[in-house]
């Protein structure tokens, strides 16, 4: 999942419109995502839109809907990491670097203000990749 901090620095109420959300991995694969308060049962529904009132901000994050599966009815939901998080040997590590550095995730967000729509797409370049300790 990827936390982040929206903030409405207009004089508006601008509403992000979860149901055309995306995240596209390093192969430029998308995916809808969901947000913090779905249930990962309610993932394929339609999600309303959440508001964000003039000059305050949204703390939220997004998961691909394709990184949720259901492994099965006694351990529940699970959720792939966005990118691997570790490696058994240094030389895993190594291919993990050069499989991932240098590639860029894509995460688009579309803000209606009004009766407008605007995508904006934010990336996420890979600069490197350590072992999670």
């Amino acid at each position: 999942m990827m936390n982040f901090n929206l903030t409405n620095k207009t004089n508006k109420v601008i509403r992000v419109v979860w149901d055309e959300a995306l995240f596209a991995d390093i192969n430029g694969n998308s995916s809808p995502v969901i947000h913090s308060g779905i249930r990962y049962m309610d993932m394929n529904n339609s999600h309303p839109a959440t508001s964000i009132t003039p000059y305050s901000s949204l703390s939220d994050m997004v998961q691909p809907i394709k990184n949720i599966y259901l492994d099965n009815i006694w351990s529940g939901w699970k959720q792939k990491p966005i990118l691997p998080n570790s490696a058994n040997t240094k030389a895993e590590l190594l291919i993990l670097r050069n499989k991932y550095i240098g590639k860029r995730m894509t995460v688009v967000l579309p803000i209606k203000i009004g009766d407008v729509t605007n995508e904006y797409v934010f990336y996420f370049n890979i600069n490197d990749f350590v072992q999670k300790k």
